[in-house]
């Protein structure tokens, strides 16, 4: 059960998964109780609070009305997530109401979702097919962002599900401006583009990328970064702590609320500096003008971060950070890009027959 509290809450699987599989489970649907399915960086509500049933990305940067409700109220209702190379269908008590038939790589979480003021009760996990256990996940691909978030500032990025097509409500069909600087956030290529935006504020504007699926002990998340000074910056961020490498060496920003007023009192330029977790003497060994490597490893509650195959930093984190991997750059002062994003863990190649029996199992 989902108790109901502040936040929207997302309860992962602790693998990604791949193959030919199916994910089933009980949940309950009443009123101020509602109980969904994630998988593939999309949340599937069969039966939402104004009666429809909609689909819509982890960042909720657009969301698609679709069919009359399939749930009942008042009862468990069978939810099955099916998926298959190509393709991913998702079905309430054995209708399907959602098939997404161009599946991105870059978020193969299964998870369970509840909003933040609802409870939500889950029974009878069953698995069917043979449910596989990648070696690594592509962060990036082509154009794809699925499992990146940039609402935290209100930020934006391009629509996908929405594009072309009205939804049950006859809402206008999103379209995708094809100026390049129209979103904050956009991928092309397999690159991650962060925009600039000049508009001479006195204080940084900070620009925050974020994947919803927090980092776990034993994972890694290697990347390359393009380092142009005042140009191309870019700073990797573990919850709401951007680790800024500068070529005196790595400081420590905390990401505010947006005003000087936020985050304990932090200003939006706060920059502070820990000597003791240094691990290189400065300068760092930045790239310029050119493509640099950072591989982000956390292990035991402590970040590790190695630039251009040389290891530069390593700090403990505080047991109220969030673990969530992303970006942040100042974008009233410089852009960003970002490329071949893979996340790795110490993860089995397959599932056990005790998962495989029962998908909670711990």
């Amino acid at each position: 059960m989902h108790v109901a509290g502040p936040a929207e809450d997302f309860l992962y699987f602790d693998y990604p998964l791949a193959g030919d599989f199916e994910f089933s489970v009980d949940a309950y649907e009443d009123l101020w109780e509602e109980a969904n399915v994630s998988f593939g960086g999309l949340v599937f509500q069969a039966l939402h609070v104004a009666n429809h049933t909609s689909v819509w990305p982890v960042g909720h940067h657009e969301s698609l009305g679709l069919a009359e409700p399939l749930e009942n109220r008042s009862a468990f209702n069978r939810l099955t997530v099916r998926v298959e190379p190509g393709r991913t269908r998702c079905y309430s008590n054995g209708s399907l109401f959602y098939e997404d038939s161009d599946p991105s790589p870059t978020s193969p979480w299964l998870a369970l979702f509840a909003h933040g003021h609802e409870q939500a009760r889950y029974r009878n996990f069953a698995w069917n097919g043979e449910p596989r256990v990648p070696p690594e996940v592509p962060l990036t691909q082509g154009n794809r962002m699925e499992g990146w978030i940039t609402a935290f500032y209100g930020e934006t990025q391009p629509p996908r599900r929405t594009v072309g097509r009205t939804d049950k409500f006859n809402r206008r069909a999103a379209t995708v401006d094809s100026d390049s600087g129209a979103y904050d956030w956009r991928a092309a290529n397999g690159v991650l583009h962060g925009r600039r935006t000049i508009d001479g504020r006195p204080t940084p504007v900070e620009s925050w990328l974020y994947y919803h699926r927090p980092l776990r002990n034993g994972e890694t998340v290697r990347y390359q970064f393009f380092y142009e000074t005042g140009c191309y910056e870019v700073h990797p961020t573990v919850g709401r702590l951007a680790l800024v490498l500068t070529a005196e060496g790595v400081r420590l920003h905390r990401l505010t609320d947006g005003t000087d007023r936020s985050t304990g009192g932090l200003a939006r330029n706060n920059l502070w500096d820990e000597p003791a977790n240094h691990r290189w003497p400065r300068p760092l060994p930045l790239k310029l003008k050119e493509w640099n490597e950072v591989t982000l490893t956390l292990g035991r509650d402590v970040v590790t971060i190695s630039l251009n195959g040389v290891e530069v930093y390593q700090r403990p984190l505080e047991a109220a950070n969030e673990r969530f991997f992303g970006f942040y750059h100042d974008k009233d002062r410089t852009a960003s890009q970002v490329r071949n994003v893979v996340l790795s863990g110490d993860w089995p190649q397959r599932l056990s027959d005790e998962e495989m029996a029962d998908p909670k199992n711990e």
